[in-house]
Formats: C-alpha cells, sequence, structure tokens
C-alpha cells in the first residue's frame, strides 16, 4: 500500500510500532508496584463486579473514586472472573502501548516526524516519575493519552473530536476539566477550529451523563477526595508550598522525586535538549505547539497558585507536563541532526539508535529505581498494612472496623463486608469533618493500622488512644481495642507468617 510520497504505508508507521515495543518492553522488565490509591479504585471495581454498587464500603454511597471510566474498566473484568491484580496489569500495558503510539501521531502533527515522536517515547517512558506512576495500578497512562489525542485532533482542525476526547477524559480523570477547559478556549479563539453549536452536542451529552449519573447515584458530581484536598489545612506558607510543588515539577521533567528516591543524573541532559527544541520552535514560529503549551502552563499554575504542598507526595500529579518536555527533547535532538550535514539522509537511522542506547542506559536505572520503591514502600509498608488486615480478618469474629491513614491497600486485602474509617476522609461524606481521635472514639474501632508518620512518635499514639492496645512493625502501627487485644495479641506470630506467605501479586481469597 502506497502512500502519495511513494512511501509504505507499513514504513511509515514503523516508529509507531518501536514505540509500542518500547512501552511494551519497560511494562514487562519494571515491577509494577500497586500504588495505594489504585487499590481504592480496585476495591469499588470489585463491589461493583460483585453487585454491591459503586462504593467502597458496603452501604455507604460516597463518591471515593475520581476515575469512573478507569474504575469501570476494571470491573467488567472482575465481572467474568479474573483477577483484579491481572486485569490491572492488562490495562496499564495497553494505555501505555496506546500512549506511545498516539504520542508518535502527535509529534507527526506537530513536526512531521513520527521518528522525533519515537524519541519523546523513549525520552517519557524512561522517567521515574512516569514510571511509578503508570506502573503502580493508576490510570495516568490513559488520562496522558486523552491529552495526547485531544491535542492531535486540534492539530488535526478536527474540533469536535477534540472536545469529545476532553469530555472522556473527565470520565478517565476527573481534574481533566483541565485539560476540557483549556482544548475549548484553543478551539473557540482559532476561527478555523470553532466548533459549531452542533458539534458541541455530544461532548456536552458525555459531561452531563456523568455529572448526573454522579449526582444521582452519590448525591454529589464532586469527587470526595478532591474536595478534602482543596481544603487541604497546609502546614507551611503559601509561599513555601508554591515553591515545594514548583521544585517538584521540575524535578519530574529529569525523573527525580526526594520523597521516593528517584532519579539519575542523566537526566538532567533532558531540559537542556528540551530548550533547545523550544528555542526552535520559537524560532520557526509553530503555532501547532501553543495549545499544548498553554495546557501544559495551566496546570503546572493550578497546583503551584494553590500554594498546597500535599501533591508533592503524589508522583502522578507530575506526569502530564512530561508530554511536553518529550516532545521539546526530541524537537531539540531533531534540529540538532538537520543541522549537521554529515548526518544527511541518516537522522531516521541515527534516531533508532538513539533510542536503543537511550533505553538501554536508562533501563538498568530504571529497574534499580523500581526496586528500591518496592523493598522501601511495596514489602516495608503496603506488604505490612496487606498482612495486617488479614490477621486481623482471621481473629475478629463478625463484621468489624478498621481505621485508617491510608485505606487502599487495607481496603483491598480486606472482605467486602468490613467498613474501612478512613482517617483523613475520602472515603466518608463532606459534611462529616471528625478528626481523627474523636472519629476513632466515636465509631469504636476495632483495629487501627496506621504508619507513623517522621514527625510523630509511637507513645504519642499510645497516649490519643487509651482504650487501644499497640504494636509496631517498622513504622507501621497496629492497634486493637483492649476488649479484644488479650484474646487476639498472643497469636501475633501468625501475622508475619502472613506477611511471608502473601503474594502481593494477585488479589486474596478468603
Amino acid at each position: 500500500m502506497e502512500d502519495k510520497g511513494g512511501r509504505s504505508y507499513v514504513f511509515d508507521k514503523i516508529p509507531n510500532l518501536l514505540a509500542a515495543v518500547v512501552a511494551f518492553l519497560y511494562r514487562v522488565i519494571l515491577p509494577a508496584n500497586i500504588l495505594d490509591d489504585a487499590y481504592i479504585t480496585m476495591r469499588v471495581a470489585r463491589n461493583i463486579a460483585l453487585g454491591n454498587g459503586a462504593v467502597f464500603n458496603l452501604g455507604q454511597r460516597v463518591y471515593a473514586i475520581t476515575n469512573p471510566l478507569w474504575t469501570l474498566l476494571n470491573a467488567l473484568p472482575r465481572i467474568l472472573g479474573f483477577d483484579s491484580v491481572s486485569i490491572i496489569w492488562v490495562l496499564g500495558a495497553l494505555s501505555e502501548i496506546f500512549l506511545a503510539i498516539l504520542l508518535v501521531e502527535l509529534a507527526y502533527s506537530l513536526v512531521k516526524s513520527r521518528w522525533a515522536g519515537l524519541l519523546a517515547v523513549a525520552v517519557l517512558f524512561s522517567n521515574s516519575v512516569f514510571q511509578i506512576s503508570s506502573l503502580g495500578g493508576m490510570e495516568i497512562a490513559l488520562s496522558m493519552a486523552s491529552m495526547v489525542l485531544a491535542f492531535y485532533f486540534i492539530n488535526e482542525k478536527k474540533p469536535s473530536h477534540a472536545l469529545i476526547t476532553a469530555a472522556i477524559g473527565i470520565w478517565v480523570r476527573f481534574d481533566n476539566l483541565l485539560l476540557l477547559g483549556v482544548v475549548f478556549l484553543t478551539l473557540i479563539l482559532r476561527r478555523e477550529t470553532r466548533p459549531r453549536i452542533t458539534q458541541l452536542i455530544a461532548p456536552t451529552a458525555i459531561i452531563l451523563a456523568l455529572i448526573i449519573g454522579t449526582w444521582l447515584y452519590y448525591g454529589t458530581p464532586l469527587p470526595v477526595s478532591v474536595v478534602r484536598k482543596v481544603a487541604f489545612d497546609n502546614s507551611v506558607s503559601w509561599t513555601e508550598g508554591a515553591s515545594e510543588v514548583l521544585i517538584s515539577f521540575g524535578m519530574a521533567v529529569i525523573g527525580l522525586s526526594d520523597v521516593y528516591h528517584l532519579g539519575t543524573l542523566f537526566g538532567y541532559i533532558i531540559p537542556l535538549f528540551a530548550i533547545l527544541g523550544l528555542y526552535a520552535i520559537i524560532i520557526k514560529k509553530s503555532k501547532e505547539f501553543l495549545p499544548l503549551g498553554i495546557f501544559t502552563v495551566v496546570y503546572m499554575s493550578a497546583f503551584i497558585l494553590s500554594g498546597n504542598n500535599y501533591a508533592s507526595l503524589f508522583l502522578w500529579y507530575f506526569a502530564p507536563p512530561l508530554i511536553l518536555t518529550s516532545l521539546l527533547f526530541a524537537v531539540g535532538i531533531k534540529r540538532i541532526l538537520e543541522g549537521v550535514k554529515l548526518f544527511s539522509g541518516m537522522e531516521n537511522r541515527i534516531i533508532i539508535g538513539l533510542v536503543v542506547v537511550w533505553t538501554a542506559l536508562m533501563m538498568p536505572f530504571n529497574l534499580a529505581d523500581s526496586k528500591r520503591y518496592s523493598a522501601e514502600i511495596l514489602s516495608i509498608r503496603e506488604k505490612i498494612y496487606a498482612s495486617t488486615t488479614i490477621w486481623f480478618e482471621k481473629n475478629i469474629q463478625g463484621d468489624f472496623k478498621i481505621a485508617a491513614g491510608e485505606i487502599g491497600v487495607i481496603g483491598f486485602f480486606a472482605r467486602n463486608e468490613t467498613e474501612i474509617v478512613d482517617m483523613v476522609g475520602l472515603t466518608r461524606p463532606i459534611e462529616d469533618k471528625r478528626l481523627p481521635v474523636p472519629l476513632i472514639h466515636e465509631e469504636n474501632v476495632e483495629g487501627i493500622i496506621y504508619w507513623l508518620l517522621d514527625d510523630k512518635k509511637f507513645a504519642d499514639m499510645q497516649q490519643a488512644y487509651p482504650n487501644y492496645e499497640f504494636g509496631m512493625i517498622q513504622r507501621t502501627v497496629i492497634g486493637l481495642r483492649k476488649d479484644l487485644a488479650e484474646e487476639i495479641l498472643p497469636k501475633s506470630n501468625e501475622l508475619m507468617e502472613i506477611y511471608y506467605s502473601l503474594d502481593m501479586n494477585r488479589e486474596f481469597k478468603y
């Protein structure tokens, strides 16, 4: 099959194929350390599959998720009996491949080079901040794919497609409201892409379906976590919070994170070539990059201007700007290759070589980052959470409640009937503003599982909750109500037996 230039269609799509291979290689080589937020989605998806409704705790219609479409995609295979952990792995792999292929197409739309897109894929997928977020079971790759596709449709002058994609993006991840706003304004400001009234019908219907559906089911169209985080009581000044978030965005570009001890020095070359790429598009007055650039600035500004430093604890908030920086890096490299006569006619082969070298160079460091993250977070914290939950389930008779600061792993490894009382409030109605101490006292929970923060002491927990007996594994504090402790604590050796036998890569069956 030939195109108008005489080159085969198959040859033109080689960068897409190679991009998919790069994405898949990272998925199969690096360990997938599921994040706590992903477990929240998996518990809600499991309840949907079992006919319990789109809820975290049975009978409590609280809008605990921010990703309805991702949750439904998790739930559908679960109905057929597939393992939840396997489902999230497959969905993640497909989303990453989809994102990689779309990024190649966006590059072609921007600079008429799919090979530049292939290089952008290599840079993006080697970024540890992106890897931990996407490999961790989050919807981040699918969310970023909706961003890439929306901007591709803008450049292709398809306003209806762009708006529909952005509207679906909100179903994927709620904060894609920013994406929809930027896409809509961009289309309105461009005469040639200004949408007609009829072209607004489909995206409006998609958005209204989400708003009306969640309002009728949960009583609000706003996820509880969004409202809680917006009202987050900052422990630092606005200047300190904004500066911390800005620095986190800058570090994400080179794949670094102080919080999670990620990154390698090789990442420092990325902004150098990205700046060269930015210079190249400014010189050429390339307006095609403007919508993506505006979105990136708006997205970052929304977090920075909030002054809330809570975002620094969640890697996935810093992944979307990597779309632009990866593309700018590729454009910078492309400009160098085009400027050297010695490379004339060899640019594509050189890019393939660069992709192979970059991937081979970064993979050992990415693997080390993933293993370090697994050792520090998954094995020490999440696995203890899961083991303690199973231990509670085996030794506490009847229905009971577990109070926790992080609820995802605990909720997923608990029975569906077990109520998880969230100290932060992500699974409680907005009007429930109780602080942890009165909350636990009033709910009279049987067990407490809590990760002891650096500024807290074990004695503080004992003093705050005198009706509980506490123990600690690593920095995980485990509490039992005193009327249960005398009977259950002698069986504490079972907890570590569960820990050493537990496979976190599959759903636990009671």
